[in-house]
Order: C-alpha cells, then sequence, then structure tokens
C-alpha cells in the first residue's frame, strides 16, 4: 500500500507537470480552480464514510461480524443513494435557462459527476481497508493514477478545442475506472432494506469528524479564490503553478513517511 500511494502520488505530480505544459497560464489557473472544485465532492457522504470506518471494525473487534457487516451495507446504500440524488441536483443546476449558468454548465455537469464518482470511490476505499484488502487497495490507486495520465497524454494528442474541460474529464476518467475495479472487486450490496436507526448511528459518529476535514480542506484552497477576484488570470495561473509546487514539496515527505 505504501509503494502505491508513492507511485500514485509519483504518477500525480508528473501528470500536473505535464498539464502544464500543455496549457498557458491562463488555463492552467482555470485547471487548478476547476480540480479543486472538483475535490470538495469527496465530502458529500456527510461522514457516512468516515463513521463506517469507525463502527465495523469496532464490531469486528468484538466478533460481532453480523453486525459489521451490516454496517457495512447501510452505510454503502446511504453513500450510493445521496451521492445519486446530489449528483443529479447537481446536474439539473446545468440546465437551468441563466447566462451564468450556461456559460459553466458543463464544468457543473462535472462537479456532478465527481460527487458520485468520489463518494463511491472512499466508500470502496473504507471497505478494502476494513476487510484488509490491500492488493486491491494499491491496485485502484495505481490505476487512477496511470489512467488519469495516459488520458491526459490521449487529450493532449487529439483534442484542440476545450482543453481544459478535457483535461477535467481526462482525470475524472481515471478515477471512474479505479471505481469500476473496485466495485468489481469488492462486492458489497445495496439491495438491502434501509435501517434508519443504523444510519443514523453512523451519522451520528461520522459527520462531526468530517467537519475537520472539510475545514481544513477549506482553509488551503480559500486562497486561490480570493486571488480571482485580485490579479490577472495569466498571474494567477503562475500561482497556481508555484501552488504545485509547493503541494509537491509538502505531500512527498509524509507519503515517504
Amino acid at each position: 500500500l505504501t509503494i502505491a500511494t508513492i507511485v500514485n502520488a509519483v504518477l500525480g505530480v508528473f501528470r500536473q507537470f505535464f498539464i502544464a505544459s500543455m496549457l498557458d497560464p491562463s488555463q492552467f489557473g482555470i485547471w487548478n480552480l476547476i480540480r479543486t472544485l472538483l475535490g470538495y465532492a469527496n465530502y458529500g457522504d456527510f461522514g457516512a464514510n468516515t463513521g463506517v470506518l469507525y463502527e465495523a471494525p469496532k464490531h469486528s473487534g468484538r466478533e460481532q461480524y453480523e453486525q459489521a457487516k451490516e454496517i457495512r451495507q447501510q452505510g454503502f446504500l446511504f453513500v450510493l443513494g445521496v451521492s445519486i440524488v446530489l449528483s443529479f441536483f447537481v446536474f439539473s443546476i446545468s440546465f437551468l435557462p441563466f447566462e451564468g449558468i450556461n456559460n459553466y454548465s458543463m464544468i457543473i455537469r462535472l462537479s456532478a459527476a465527481s460527487i458520485l464518482i468520489f463518494s463511491l470511490i472512499n466508500f470502496y476505499n473504507v471497505e478494502a481497508r476494513i476487510v484488509g484488502n490491500f492488493k486491491i487497495l494499491s491496485m485502484s490507486m495505481v490505476m487512477a493514477g496511470a489512467a488519469s495520465l495516459a488520458f491526459t497524454v490521449f487529450v493532449s494528442i487529439f483534442i484542440k478545442e476545450n482543453i481544459v474541460e478535457w483535461v477535467s474529464i481526462a482525470w475524472l476518467g481515471g478515477m471512474f475506472l479505479s471505481m469500476i475495479y473496485l466495485a468489481a472487486n469488492l462486492r458489497i450490496s445495496a439491495l438491502i432494506k434501509p435501517n434508519l436507526i443504523l444510519i443514523r448511528k453512523i451519522l451520528i459518529v461520522g459527520f462531526p469528524l468530517s467537519l475537520i476535514p472539510v475545514v481544513i480542506i477549506l482553509f488551503r484552497t480559500a486562497d486561490r479564490w480570493i486571488l480571482t477576484t485580485v490579479t490577472s488570470a495569466i498571474d494567477f495561473g503562475y500561482y497556481a503553478f508555484g501552488a504545485t509546487i509547493g503541494m509537491f514539496l509538502y505531500t512527498m515527505p509524509s507519503t515517504l513517511g
């Protein structure tokens, strides 16, 4: 798993530098804003994944395996249902007859797709850790990084218009393949009757804990949204590239550690 994490991080950094070589500064700045926006979709599960990760192993440790399994199934049911509803809602917004929405309709639709993809990937990551299937988890991480990079190279060769949107699609494409791989190998069914009491228990545990990373990510990305109002598109693009280098220097020691 550690090796897979390092490989995925290296592939991600290489893809970012490759994207920087494809785009002009203003386009690179826009791509980083889109990437930041889509990244918020990681927190659309209302803490359900965190709650499952806390509650299921606790019951497994007490040898209450059926209870642990039900927690995982109810968590999956909730994450799947909520992500579908949120994705449909955001996707529907892209069709509203307003000029401001029409100008960003593709980005809104990509955001809708990212909610479903990231929510399910995060759940399957939790499931793989709980059942101890780290081989599948490692393969999915490498697959996501490699496929996103391959799709990005394809875009750079064959796509000449709307390049920023297509770079975003390439990134999500790699994540989608990773999600399909996880779903095929971690077969967990949502075809069960909802247990609202158990779902509530999961959220009571997970939602407060999920607020911490939400606050952290908002603080870490606030500078990008502020700078878009006070700098030119080109200047922001150079800033985004510098931020990419800084993030690489920040994450690599913890990844290697």
